[in-house]
């Protein structure tokens, strides 16, 4: 059911020079939705026909409610479709096709009170060859094992370059098919063939602490295996973008550096953006579904990377090209790659970027990515389909009146090739939410908007009883005209 509320409201003019106003709409009762709306900055003209979308649930009473908004519209006058779900809140299940790849698995743990079949994880076994674990590099583990005694525990670390030369690479396919996404973890074996192809070279100092028990009867029961004072392998940032044909994959940089950590200096040379065709082969998936694995015989580097350095690696909307974003010269640059030819095809510059300067990601839709760095400076990047063209620019308003985590928590973006549309949460698991928009005049329009259900759950008695439904974002933004 529908409900329109009126809107009631005043626009103050605040002596710092914000304009600032409140419009509450009035409720009735049940499904009705209240919305205070306090203008911030701007005019509500910048906002015509931008359009806002509110899914709310309740985790206690099962009820949902769309609620939609016209920001430009003379009077805001929210619209409210309420549902009660018995079985609870339907899920968006729309499946996302992704590649994913890490670092075969040195710190695990495995249990089994029968005795631990060792065939399981020894290459070139039966059982090794049909069964799948993220667990490659246990060698150290036996090791430790064999020299165990029945009713006894014992712990030695051990240097992980004794016992292999490179890391295996491990690998996750989604692909969604006409029953749903299509999914398998590469085998034991593909994982070892993509580690003989990249051959990320174990150092010299990598160090792992093994611990292994057998019980009376001499059965191995325990194994436990942790890394001793470093994480190189982890700290290696491995970025996929899927294409049609394969998926291009990145090896650059580390997530984080603690203390003096830093990745082997002969892992140089393999870092840069390769190209892995799928093959013709395929694996077996969850419910008897396939995926293709990959054609590492035409595997090819497509661009250097350094050692060390931040990068973003995406894919575009046409399924045929991926970008990468890189530091490079006191810039921010795109490259743009092929699959057809595995070439960089475009190459530019996005914005400056100083060497102690980090950038980031804000956010991406349709056809356009949000680049912003470490000064709140953005630019919106834009995918015609044949190229990508650095557009919009600006300093985004962060101020702490927008709600708590402004700028940082469940952040959407929007863009029309005019303006771009920043909206999110005021705070964790708020209702409430505050929205921006800029043209190329700058901030044309910032407001925060309040809802009824949060005011509702702070006096229910609940801990989070209502919630934004986030199967889609939180709000969803429409542009009803540009």
């Amino acid at each position: 059911m529908k409900r329109t509320l009126i809107c009631l409201g005043a626009v103050l003019l605040l002596s710092a020079g914000i304009i600032a106003g409140g419009a509450v709409y009035l409720a009735g009762q049940g499904d009705d939705i209240r919305l205070a709306h306090t203008l911030l900055a701007g005019d509500p003209a910048a906002a015509r026909g931008i359009t806002l979308t509110l899914p709310v649930e309740s985790t206690v009473t099962l009820q949902y409610w769309l609620t939609t908004v016209d920001l430009g519209a003379e009077e805001l006058a929210p619209e409210t479709v309420h549902t009660f779900y018995p079985q609870g809140v339907p899920r968006d299940t729309e499946p996302k096709p992704q590649v994913e790849f890490y670092v075969s698995g040195m710190d695990f743990t495995i249990n089994n009170s029968n005795g631990i079949d060792f065939d399981r994880y020894m290459p070139g076994t039966e059982e090794f060859d049909r069964y799948r674990s993220d667990i490659d590099l246990i060698l150290p583990a036996k090791a430790v094992a064999e020299r165990t005694k029945p009713g006894e525990t014992r712990t030695e670390e051990l240097c992980l370059a004794d016992f292999y030369d490179h890391y295996a690479i491990n690998g996750e396919v989604f692909l969604p098919n006409e029953n749903g996404v299509s999914y398998a973890s590469l085998s034991a074996r593909e994982a070892l063939a993509l580690g003989d192809y990249f051959r990320l070279s174990i150092p010299e100092d990598a160090m792992v602490e093994v611990s292994a028990t057998r019980d009376e009867a001499g059965n191995v029961i325990h194994l436990r295996s942790d890394f001793v004072g470093m994480d190189a392998p982890y700290d290696l940032d491995i970025q996929t973008a899927l294409v049609e044909e394969g998926v291009f994959l990145s090896f650059a940089g580390v997530r984080e550096i603690a203390g003096d950590v830093r990745l082997p200096q002969q892992w140089a040379e393999r870092c840069g953006v390769y190209y892995l065709p799928f093959s013709d082969s395929t694996l077996r998936g969850e419910f008897s579904r396939e995926v293709p694995i990959f054609a590492l015989d035409r595997a090819r580097k497509v661009h250097d990377l350094p050692l060390e350095g931040r990068v973003l690696l995406l894919p575009c909307g046409d399924g045929r090209r991926a970008v990468l974003y890189a530091r490079e010269a006191g810039e921010l640059k795109l490259r743009v790659f092929d699959a057809a030819s595995g070439q960089c095809v475009q190459a530019g510059s996005v914005f400056l970027l100083e060497e102690d300067e980090d950038f980031s990601l804000l956010g991406s839709g349709e056809g356009f990515w949000v680049l912003t760095r470490g000064d709140d400076f953005f630019r919106v990047v834009e995918d015609s389909g044949s190229a990508l063209t650095p557009t919009l620019s600006g300093t985004l308003d962060r101020r702490a009146i927008y709600g708590e985590d402004a700028g940082g928590y469940r952040e959407n973006c929007a863009y029309d090739g005019r303006r771009l549309v920043l909206t999110g949460a005021t705070g964790w698991a708020d209702c409430a939410l505050y929205v921006q928009v800029y043209d190329e005049g700058g901030l044309a329009y910032g407001a925060r908007i309040d809802h009824s259900l949060d005011v509702e759950d702070a006096g229910s008695g609940y801990s989070q009883t209502y919630r934004p439904n986030e199967d889609k974002g939180y709000p969803w933004v429409a542009f009803t005209e540009k």
